[in-house]
């Protein structure tokens, strides 16, 4: 029996029908939010601790931790950073932080400091570290970009630690390196936290207890009576993912 074209027509129209009628009933109106991009973390060189503002993967003066930063995704979806870690032995990376965009404050949604306050980051040993992104959608970005870092000993300072010295008679500095480096840096801040001088100089081997004298260094700026604070930093094995940073001291020039 043969069936005539227009009973094709009819059911195809009918099937139309049926197909908008879906489309319409499953259309809420709402956009739809893309996939997240990829976390690009902050490298961090050398060179960079030479930089009144440091930057990237990094030690902290004020722990045995390690800080980490991440170019933000600049998109208005993203709700949360997702932080994982691996130790150097370890298998599987492990989740250790979520990064909440609407509590984070300005500054601190795409840094983090990892420091694990109750056990404390090994030394000697490499952590490595991914960061994603999470949209409002739950949609996850992918795992890319890891970084690693190794905290070496921290340099222990002595002296000056709040003494006033003479501005025509600048301190001597005192500290002790448990491993010693080959190189390290001396950054001294003023009150304001501005740099004062950054300076690399070699270690004398002879010692783990070291000392420099301010005034032997031939490019170091004029001091103006005021309060200063000091630290040393321990450049490490691998420059670009090593090194350690000591607490700061001071000193005060009248």
């Amino acid at each position: 029996m043969s069936v005539s074209p227009l009973y094709y027509k009819t059911g195809l129209i009918f099937f139309l029908i049926v197909f908008l009628a879906f489309i319409s009933c499953d259309n809420t109106g709402e956009p739809i939010v893309p996939e997240p991009g990829d976390v690009k973390m902050v490298e961090h060189y050398a060179s960079d601790d030479t930089l009144a503002v440091e930057r990237g993967i990094d030690a902290v003066p004020e722990s045995d931790g390690i800080y980490l930063a991440w170019y933000s995704l600049r998109d208005p979806n993203i709700s949360h950073y997702n932080i994982y870690r691996k130790k150097e032995s370890g298998t599987f990376f492990q989740h250790i932080k979520s990064i909440d965009l609407e509590t984070a404050t300005a500054g601190r949604d795409t840094t983090y400091i990892d420091g694990n306050v109750e056990a404390g980051l090994e030394l000697n040993t490499y952590y490595y570290y991914f960061v994603t992104a999470t949209n409002s959608e739950g949609k996850k970005s992918a795992a890319q970009d890891t970084l690693r870092y190794m905290l070496i000993h921290k340099p222990e300072l002595d002296r000056p630690d709040g003494e006033t010295c003479d501005i025509d008679s600048l301190p001597t500095l005192f500290w002790n390196f448990v491993e010693i480096p080959d190189l390290y840096i001396l950054r001294i801040e003023n009150s304001f936290d501005q740099v004062h001088f950054i300076g690399i100089f070699q270690s004398n081997y002879d010692n783990n207890y070291q000392t420099l004298d301010l005034s032997s260094i031939s490019d170091l700026p004029a001091f103006i009576p005021g309060v200063y604070k000091w630290r040393i930093d321990s450049i490490g094995p691998d420059e670009d993912h090593s090194g350690a940073e000591s607490n700061w001291k001071v000193f005060i020039i009248i």
